[in-house]
């Protein structure tokens, strides 16, 4: 193929001795190239260029750049199918860990019992003592925490919070002895139960078709202003009493309801 000039299109060529008898334009001076040859030592370039990409692997800094991304996208997509999951790793500094005693070890457990201890009337069986011992434990390894705070809804000894899997207990109800204590725990875990009956910790509680006591027996608690509502709200409230009156079956209904 004929040389051209790259940068005039001229034909003519003279062959400098300044640069070694090499061929340039006529017209401009330029160097002339064959096209064919330049063709050439593009495909030689692109073929060693894809070459010495297989040969040597990424960088560590290309691997971080993909992963990072890569991380942030299975972040998300976790968090999508795991709405509490925030929430739960926040609970530690949320409002109602302010000021609390977050009830997390064995010390805790018997420290909390001694507590109620100082306040009853006469000597309980330890019946009473080993099974909120229990109901504790067993609280805490299906994911609940247990404070003793004031963050605590009105007219109310304990609460449980099922967008924080929490359950909170006033000091005032620890300071009404160990049988109280016992009981308010069981009427808070089956709260707990009912929650895992709905779907889940985080969801709210919902009725778990359990037989309860007479409603007259809890008329007074159920009359209340905490449990303002048609009676057909109640029943979630009457089976919570039911169970609180019982405190060893409600290590029972969280083993049964609560499975993970």
């Amino acid at each position: 193929m004929a040389q051209k000039c790259q940068q005039c299109n001229g034909r003519s060529v003279r062959y400098d001795r300044s640069l070694g008898g090499r061929a340039v334009c006529a017209v401009c001076g330029a160097p002339m190239t064959d096209g064919s040859q330049t063709r050439r030592r593009r495909q030689v370039s692109l073929s060693s260029l894809v070459s010495r990409r297989w040969t040597h692997p990424p960088s560590a800094r290309t691997v971080i750049a993909w992963l990072m991304p890569a991380g942030l996208v299975g972040m998300y997509l976790f968090l999508m199918a795991n709405p509490r999951a925030v929430s739960h790793w926040l609970a530690p500094y949320s409002p109602s860990s302010r000021g609390a005693w977050w009830i997390k070890t064995p010390a805790d457990i018997e420290l909390l019992i001694g507590q109620a201890q100082k306040n009853d009337s006469q000597p309980l069986e330890q019946s009473v003592h080993a099974v909120t011992r229990e109901l504790i434990a067993r609280l805490q390894a299906k994911g609940v925490r247990l404070l003793v705070s004031e963050k605590v809804m009105d007219h109310a000894g304990g609460e449980w919070d099922p967008g924080l899997a929490e359950i909170r207990i006033r000091p005032s109800t620890v300071s009404m002895g160990s049988r109280v204590l016992s009981e308010a725990l069981a009427h808070e875990a089956a709260h707990v139960a009912q929650s895992c009956r709905a779907g889940g910790l985080g969801r709210n509680s919902e009725p778990m078709g359990i037989p309860v006591n007479a409603a007259e027996v809890f008329k007074h608690q159920l009359d209340s202003p905490l449990y303002k509502g048609p009676p057909s709200s109640k029943a979630i409230e009457l089976e919570a009493f039911s169970v609180g009156a019982n405190p060893p079956w409600a290590v029972k209904l969280v083993d049964h309801f609560c499975k993970g």
